[in-house]
């Protein structure tokens, strides 16, 4: 299993622990000779400013490296210097550049038959990190150990490798993983050369990495550093004894326990009760969230992987929900007057370059098509990021009256945009498919109602089909949707990450694109006219909000509507009692009333797998109800009906009762359907409720996002304030221990302004939360937390 996929989630600290650093296992960066140097470059002087021209011998190491940033148009600053053999005479070198010098560990699997390597990048000054711990984490095979032949996968000397090497890694077995404190910073990084320094940003290193397929990851190195790293070894063990079943005691008599004799027989996929966990969920949600996220969505059948980072198959499991989702809102979205269109995959780079603000924030994510076969094309092509840049033009076609508005349209299918930073299935992904509405109109006040009729919608499929409570909201100025006037959202709460998570957004674009595209109607005076557009949008991540809601240690926990079977029939079978097609008659007569009922049902009577097998295998798969049907449920035409969302207060097994198999059996299975949505949802509200808090000051602010809450707190709504919010807390929790166990670090942002303000704070003399820096009058109270 490659650790691309278990970077989401971080151990957590335990408070004033004293450790002894050399009991811990590690690896500092290994040293190099100035005779591997690959360049003679001439000496700086000590007030020179930055050298920006910087030309190595032609055809060297560094000098390819320099062309390929230059291909891509990526700009940097650079210095030479003597050669230099680690990071403390490497930081002594440097006179003028500004950013994080960086050291790198490249590091290999002890007991792998496939060699991957993987190159970790985190600021000098930090200590040694510690392979033993992070190693257990991955759970790679035998843990971590450095590569003694580093200049083999790269072709440069020791003490030069850094990502900006991934250009000579032939064999393509390199990864690369930053720390998390790089993010959106200048880095400071030898050129295959450590006779030369290089400052160049985060952003344009990872699209280097991407060029040559490397999709940079970061994770948040702390809790393997140093003491800190004492404390996750000790967690993990921890963790791991938790996760061990406990050996059951023999019967007194000598029979054999049923449980045991299950396993023996088969055994239990899954992670219920009724049987013993062998391929179930081991991890723990609240723990291990990232791993316990990549477990539910693999094990319990949503997604497969492909040779393409960030871009998954959709399983039937998984698009059976996404089709319920486009049903619900489909019929919704025609009752606004909208009419479904389809628009082409492909957009111009004219056009996508049309609106630069709206440019400026896509270009990052932006795939571009360069060739056809071996052919270069005369002008590279995008897929679409989005749809704005190839409906509008023709907008302008069709739009020429008063009575050509309001234009309406939506289009079910797919974008593509590039995401560098921790792919995740579902919420963070290459390609992904949606719902886009695009519209026009004469108005402002007719485009405002139908921005806020959206986000009801939006609201509703959550709700309604997903189980899962939002949050109505405007987004402040700094997460607006780029080249829009307004943008307003749906959020939610993630229980087991602490990290608040953006559902959906409906957005005023008002005249801004009409301008651009040159989008006009003569109005009933006959006088030009520049409409006002929304855009608004729905994605598969609802699947992935849904899923992260619902799902505990034992599986995935669907609602009802989503699920593609919702009852699953079980015979128990027990031949010394009764034949096994006596029970196999009621099972099927039991499924053909529930499926002319339209209720979605399986009748589980594969051979080979015995009850206990297969009670697990739907409970990890999440089906919501289980139906159980034995030689006594024969006798008495009644059957066992099991609900997946409720557990027995003592135990661990799924709550059951009884159901007389007679003229209200269906009312009473539509009726328990509805309940288990209801419970749900009901769940979700408790949850995301029970974690947000409110603040009035700076610290409690920091006490509480640190503890995974997300905080509504009074705020000036100030860009700038909002700016330095986001700076300060991610420097803050970077130094941080994480108490939490949920990976709580990184920054903390404005998630939205609530439609529902607890109060009106305009007539009150109320200071924004962040008077450390901030000293204006606080606007509006603002949901503010970390985010996926």
């Amino acid at each position: 299993m490659s650790i691309l996929g278990r970077v989401d989630t971080l151990l957590g600290y335990l408070d004033n622990l004293k450790v002894d650093l050399d009991a811990v296992t590690s690896l500092s960066l290994p040293s190099t000779n100035a005779a591997n140097a690959n360049i003679n470059a001439p000496k700086v002087d000590a007030n020179a400013p930055p050298q920006t021209n910087y030309h190595p011998h032609a055809g060297s190491l560094p000098a390819q490296v320099m062309d390929a940033m230059s291909k891509l148009n990526i700009s940097v600053q650079v210095e030479t210097h003597e050669a230099v053999i680690d990071c403390e005479s490497h930081r002594k070198v440097i006179k003028s550049l500004k950013g994080v010098l960086i050291r790198n560990l490249l590091v290999t699997e002890k007991r792998i038959k496939k060699k991957i390597q993987y190159l970790i990048c985190v600021p000098s000054e930090k200590g040694n990190i510690a392979l033993k711990t992070i190693g257990k984490y991955w759970k790679v095979g035998g843990g971590l150990r450095g590569v003694s032949d580093p200049d083999v996968t790269f072709k440069v000397g020791k003490g030069s490798i850094t990502p900006l090497a991934v250009l000579f890694d032939d064999a393509n077995i390199v990864q690369v993983i930053i720390d998390e404190e790089c993010r959106d910073q200048t880095l400071l990084l030898h050129p295959a050369s450590n006779e030369a320094t290089v400052a160049v940003r985060a952003a344009d290193l990872e699209r280097y990495c991407a060029t040559y397929g490397k999709a940079v990851q970061y994770l948040d190195m702390n809790p393997f550093i140093g003491a800190a790293a004492k404390n996750t070894e000790e967690r993990l063990k921890q963790a791991t004894k938790e996760q061990k079943p406990q050996k059951q005691p023999q019967p007194k008599s000598g029979k054999r326990d049923k449980n045991a004799k299950n396993a023996k027989n088969g055994g239990a996929k899954g992670g219920g009760g009724d049987g013993v966990e062998k391929e179930g969920i081991t991890c723990d949600k609240y723990t291990q969230f990232g791993d316990w996220y990549k477990e539910i969505v693999t094990k319990c059948d949503l997604i497969d992987y492909t040779d393409i980072s960030g871009c998954y198959v959709l399983r039937p499991s998984s698009y059976f929900i996404w089709e319920q989702i486009q049903t619900f809102m489909d019929s919704e979205i025609k009752k606004l007057g909208v009419a479904n269109a389809y628009f082409p995959l492909f957009v111009s780079e004219d056009a996508l370059k049309s609106e630069s603000k709206h440019f400026e924030d896509f270009n990052p994510e932006v795939a571009w098509v360069t060739h056809s076969g071996d052919t270069e094309l005369d002008k590279k092509i995008a897929v679409r990021p989005t749809s704005e840049t190839i409906m509008y033009p023709m907008f302008a076609r069709w739009i020429r009256s008063f009575r050509d508005l309001p234009l309406k349209l939506n289009q079910w299918c797919n974008v593509v945009r590039w995401e560098f930073s921790n792919p995740t299935p579902f919420l963070r992904t290459r390609e992904f498919l949606w719902q886009e509405g695009h519209t026009a109109h004469a108005t402002q006040q007719e485009a405002d109602v139908e921005v806020k009729a959206v986000l009801d919608l939006y609201a509703a499929t959550y709700r309604e089909i997903c189980a899962v409570p939002t949050i109505q909201g405007i987004k402040t100025k700094n997460e607006t949707f780029p080249g829009a006037d307004y943008s307003m959202t749906v959020e939610g709460y993630i229980p087991g990450s602490g990290r608040g998570i953006q559902g959906a957004t409906s957005h005023c674009l008002g005249q801004n694109f009409g301008k651009m595209f040159k989008i006009q109607f003569l109005d009933e005076h006959n006088q030009p006219q520049i409409p006002i557009q929304n855009s608004w949008g729905f994605t598969t991540r609802s699947i992935g909000v849904m899923v992260m809601n619902h799902s505990d240690n034992k599986g995935l926990v669907l609602p009802p509507k989503v699920a593609q079977i919702q009852v699953v029939i079980i015979p128990i079978y027990d031949q010394k009692k009764i034949e096994s097609g006596v029970i196999d008659a009621l099972a099927l007569q039991v499924e053909n009333r529930l499926k002319t009922a339209a209720i979605r049902s399986y009748f589980d009577n594969r051979t080979g797998k015995n009850a206990g097998f297969k009670f697990n295998e739907w409970e990890l798969k999440g089906i919501p109800i289980r139906i159980e049907i034995g030689a006594r449920d024969v006798a008495k035409q009644a059957v066992m009906v099991a609900r997946r969302d409720e557990r027995e207060e003592k135990g661990d097994k799924l709550v059951k009762v009884s159901m007389p198999l007679d003229d209200t059996f269906v009312a009473g299975i539509e009726k328990l359907m509805l309940e288990i949505h209801e419970n749900l949802y009901r769940k979700a509200v408790k949850a995301r409720d029970d974690n947000i808090v409110e603040v009035s000051d700076w610290q409690a602010f920091l006490q509480q996002i640190q503890n995974g809450k997300i905080v509504l707190a009074p705020h000036c709504n100030d860009d700038t304030c909002e700016d330095l919010i986001q700076k300060e807390t991610r420097e803050y929790f970077a130094s941080q221990p994480d108490l939490t166990g949920v990976g709580a670090t990184g920054k903390a942002k404005a998630l939205c302004i609530p439609l529902e303000q607890k109060s009106e704070l305009s007539t009150q003399n109320v200071q924004c939360f962040h008077f450390n820096t901030c000293k204006k009058q606080a606007k509006k109270w603002i949901l503010f937390g970390r985010s996926y």
